[in-house]
């Protein structure tokens, strides 16, 4: 049987080797899929560091482990991922949020006004961190999320449950919500 710690180091000396990760990066990385594996948090994988694992335990973290080591992202792993400060769920069907999608919403925050209802339409809504954030901090807005991807829109509509965001979400490839119909002549 292996300990905490044991676990914890190996796995962070495959992930620093098979990804190229820096130490610290690895040893990150490991305690996320650990604590994600064993349903605990940071504080009990350091708490309990000297504690045996069992089996089960063990196969449930070395399951995430391989699934990392062969490149699945870990926000796909754990099925969360942080977007503005709030826990949002990500699954295969949508992209992952990224720091760098947190300066467009700020840019786009900044052009609409608190204290002004304005329509915001956010297309390929994905998770819908974008419409959900933007709905939160400017609870006056009217904000339509549209996405083609009927399982991206799934994820979307729970994350603005979770998060109580009033958001509209529109399954359309793009603007073909919007569009007047067609008349055949």
């Amino acid at each position: 049987m292996r300990t905490v710690a044991d676990s914890l180091v190996a796995a962070s000396r495959q992930l620093a080797a098979a990804l190229g990760l820096e130490k610290r990066e690895a040893r990150l990385e490991a305690r996320i899929l650990a604590a994600h594996a064993w349903h605990v948090d940071h504080a009990w994988l350091i708490a309990h560091d000297t504690d045996l694992l069992t089996d089960a335990l063990v196969a449930a973290f070395e399951s995430l482990l391989t699934q990392r080591l062969a490149g699945v992202p870990i926000a796909y792993l754990t099925g969360t991922r942080e977007f503005y400060g709030r826990p949002f769920l990500v699954s295969p069907d949508v992209l992952i949020p990224r720091p760098d999608t947190e300066l467009l919403v700020e840019r786009a925050l900044a052009h609409i006004p608190p204290a002004q209802a304005m329509d915001v339409l956010d297309l390929g809504t994905g998770s819908g961190c974008i419409a959900i954030t933007l709905a939160l901090e400017r609870p006056l807005a009217r904000v339509t999320a549209v996405d083609r991807s009927t399982a991206a829109l799934t994820i979307a509509q729970r994350n603005a449950e979770i998060h109580h965001a009033r958001v509209e979400f529109l399954t359309s490839d793009w603007f073909a919500a919007f569009m007047p119909p067609r008349v055949l002549a």
